[in-house]
């Protein structure tokens, strides 16, 4: 079959997350992170992009011509695009379906059904409207049935999978969406790629590709996959984005070059040696200070017990802020009817 490059959400949009505090506007990191793809499909027949190729549903021409440029860019190769969340409009279409009418025999677009190609699967991104479910359980179950029982080797779906980490502490098992079953894919599939979710996750054969592009605070550390004789991860170029609070030290374990949010929450006196170590060791950096306020403690509280019933608030509130409590009582009764 030969390898397959498989790249995960673009995303693509006229900036990156905190172009501004870079010179360029992150530019040249946007360069540098294309011609690495490019670079590294020299040895692949196939290309999958993995859906939300757009970070919108309607984009400007200069947002839609960068995209196509970078496609046109993989010649003669298989280019398979999915259909992303982020990519349909509320009618049903997609912002990709442009791609459709350049009518190249070797882009194949998949954004409004599920595709069978060889022995791959392609699942774009579905609603339940679009399935005609009232709820995700039942859309999940409908989808499930479309994506299995075909005895093919791969698939590669735009879709929450069960059971796969968001963060470190939450799985998508509580989206409130559809969310596939894990346990059943794996079985069906010798394979399963999932786009989606931006946080890249691979555990035996199944692959989270994760985004492509550092775009918020606390994501770093980006790969595209190839899959061929054995699952290859490869780590993409670009600044990564840090969030540090109060301790300076943390800097020094940050990659040199990266983003740098720094937010003090302690008061120090030396704010002017933090500047000086961020300015040092990051491409740019943001200071801010945020200071928990002290809370005044209210007068008309004090010596008081009380349950915390309506009528008793209204008559702190009143004694606080010195307000005829019977007119306070007489608003409150007209809300509450």
């Amino acid at each position: 079959m030969g390898n397959i490059m498989i790249v995960g959400d673009l995303h693509e949009k006229e900036n990156l997350g905190y172009s501004e505090y870079i010179k360029d506007g992150r530019r040249s990191e946007k360069r540098e992170i294309f011609n690495f793809l490019v670079d590294q499909s020299k040895d692949c027949d196939k290309v999958v992009f993995m859906g939300d190729v757009f970070n919108g549903r309607n984009n400007p021409s200069t947002v839609i011509a960068g995209v196509t440029r970078l496609i046109e860019r993989f010649g003669k190769k298989e280019i398979y695009i999915l259909g992303g969340n982020h990519d349909k409009k509320a009618d049903g279409t997609s912002a990709l379906d442009y791609l459709k009418e350049v009518r190249k025999p070797n882009w194949h677009v998949i954004t409004d059904e599920v595709t069978v190609i060889g022995d791959m699967v392609f699942c774009p991104y579905f609603t339940r409207q679009e399935l005609g479910c009232k709820t995700n359980e039942e859309a999940e179950k409908m989808l499930m049935k479309m994506i299995t029982g075909r005895k093919k080797k791969m698939l590669f779906v735009h879709h929450a999978i069960s059971g796969t980490k968001v963060t470190k502490n939450v799985t998508t098992d509580f989206f409130n969406e559809i969310v596939l079953k894990r346990a059943i894919l794996e079985k069906e599939y010798e394979f399963v790629c999932g786009g989606h979710i931006h946080a890249p996750t691979q555990e035996d054969n199944l692959v989270v590709t994760g985004s492509i592009f550092n775009n918020e605070v606390g994501e770093h550390g980006k790969f595209i996959w190839k899959y061929g004789d054995k699952i290859e991860k490869i780590a993409l170029p670009g600044r990564g984005i840090y969030k540090v609070e109060n301790d300076i030290a943390e800097i020094k374990k940050i990659p040199s070059g990266s983003i740098v949010k720094f937010i003090l929450t302690e008061k120090t006196d030396d704010i002017e040696a933090i500047e000086t170590t961020l300015k040092a060791a990051t491409d740019a950096y943001l200071l801010l200070e945020r200071y928990p306020r002290t809370r005044k403690k209210s007068k008309a509280l004090e010596g008081m017990s009380f349950d915390f019933n309506p009528e008793t608030l209204l008559e702190v509130y009143a004694k606080e802020r010195d307000v005829d409590i019977k007119k306070l009582k007489k608003a409150y009764n007209l809300i509450k009817e």
